[in-house]
């Protein structure tokens, strides 16, 4: 396994090859090309924002305010003492969002400098459009394309491979918001996904690929490192893109690639040894569960190989902050993800995780995929709670797959391994982020699933 994952710089372009590539041969793509396929409106339903409205009204100079003082009543009436299951419970405290979705909301708020009530306009929907979107690529692996949710006027996008299947129409149209649905696309996106995966595999140099789902063709860069092996992964990335009749946006980039850390602790902290001498320091994610019984945490593959026989988890302070050794770890940084199994030592499983350092949320349910527009946060011991939205999808990076990347980067070293969601539902182990623009990265949940056959405990 690699120690080396993610943190790429991508400062100024040094060298530049933009090429559209179709049947083998590269040609020059158009300056302004007209997106491809047929897209269709589809109006959906009306959302009810009536409780938003009111407190709009009431409180006209500071809406902001009131909705933090809504939040922390609910955070005051939840129990603090150790051991307790769960502290936010799911149930609506403002239209059909609860505590724990509004205090995220209100966090992405605050970091992007934006009135709390549009950016709960804007992303106050997503629990049903997340769900819709990774129901579509479950259910349609073959002619799903992808999502992008929460766009700036409200409205979502879905793309299809040839029709749009009447139960999947059926399903976008009973959504909250209005949708573009995109019918007669080439690739999928599970082809284009794994075009990516192989841009960035077998290879000495780093790189790293996504699909741009929309726009049906790849993206990819290349990281520093010898002159010559740049061209030769450019000739590379080319001809397999080319072979697969994608369009292709490759450019060279100046910069390597580091980890974020090398060691693991989740939710609850992980504290590394090696020989008897502390090594470092991860975040956990959520308990995973196998069809057998099997439970085990959930961290980053890269904090994984430090963290062997020896490790330690530890409870946050308000639980107590007792500790047991962890006997064994599984780790894996490939196709599946950069992700990392740990035993539970004395601890029972529990369906909860740290969404603050004080404060322990619930799991109501899990998301495979991630779709573009999410709008997630995310624990880490050291940053804390952050929240923010998600970029690419299906990206890839030195042949690791089932990556998410995000359009800032709020985390530092330790973080690794911590827990990214949306209110109740689960969507990823935190990975790294880029050194010069600082966005972070996730692995998707799908990656567990795909690798060892665990699912998130709820």
């Amino acid at each position: 396994m690699r120690p080396h994952l993610l943190q790429f710089t991508a400062t100024a372009v040094t060298v530049a090859l933009v090429a559209s590539l179709h049947l083998g041969a590269p040609r020059e793509a158009p300056a302004a090309e007209a997106p491809p396929g047929t897209t269709q409106r589809v109006a959906g339903q009306a959302r009810d924002l009536a409780d938003l409205g009111a407190l709009e009204t009431a409180h006209p100079t500071d809406p902001d305010a009131a909705l933090a003082a809504l939040v922390d009543a609910a955070l005051t009436s939840a129990p603090l003492e150790a051991g307790t299951p769960a502290l936010l419970d799911d149930t609506p405290i403002l239209d059909n969002l609860d505590a724990a979705e509004l205090m995220g909301l209100l966090q992405l708020a605050r970091d992007d400098g934006r009135s709390a009530p549009d950016v709960i306009r804007q992303y106050g929907a997503q629990d049903a459009t997340a769900a819709a979107a990774d129901a579509l690529a479950t259910d349609y692996p073959e002619t799903f394309v992808g999502a992008e949710l929460n766009r700036a006027d409200g409205s979502n996008w879905f793309g299809f491979v040839g029709d749009v299947p009447e139960a999947a129409l059926t399903r976008i149209a009973a959504l909250p918001a209005p949708s573009d649905v995109t019918s007669g696309l080439a690739h999928s996106r599970a082809r284009l996904e794994a075009l990516a995966l192989d841009l960035t595999s077998g290879l000495s140099i780093a790189s790293s690929s996504w699909p741009e789902f929309d726009a049906q063709r790849l993206v990819y860069r290349v990281h520093g490192g010898d002159p010559a092996l740049r061209r030769a992964a450019l000739e590379r990335a080319r001809g397999i893109a080319g072979r697969a009749g994608v369009a292709l946006d490759a450019s060279i980039e100046p910069g390597g690639v580091t980890a974020e850390d090398g060691y693991a602790r989740g939710g609850m902290t992980v504290k590394g040894h090696n020989s008897g001498k502390p090594q470092g320091t991860c975040t956990g994610g959520f308990i995973m569960k196998t069809s057998t019984g099997g439970r085990r945490m959930s961290s980053a593959g890269h904090c994984g190989q430090a963290m062997q026989a020896g490790a330690l988890l530890r409870l946050r302070a308000i639980d107590g902050g007792n500790s047991a050794p962890v006997r064994e770890t599984i780790s894996w940084d490939n196709r599946d993800g950069d992700l990392a199994l740990f035993t539970l030592g004395t601890f029972k499983p529990m369906a909860v995780f740290y969404a603050k350092s004080s404060l322990k949320v619930s799991v109501r349910g899990w998301n495979r995929w991630s779709a573009k527009g999410t709008s997630l946060c995310k624990f880490g011991v050291t940053t804390g709670f952050t929240c923010d939205v998600v970029d690419r999808t299906g990206f890839t990076h030195m042949g690791t797959g089932e990556l998410v990347k995000m359009r800032q980067g709020k985390s530092d070293h330790g973080d690794s391994g911590g827990p990214w969601f949306s209110g109740h539902t689960a969507y990823g182990i935190h990975s790294g982020r880029t050194l010069i623009s600082r966005d972070s990265f996730y692995t998707r949940l799908n990656g567990f699933v795909r690798h060892d056959t665990y699912v998130v405990l709820y």
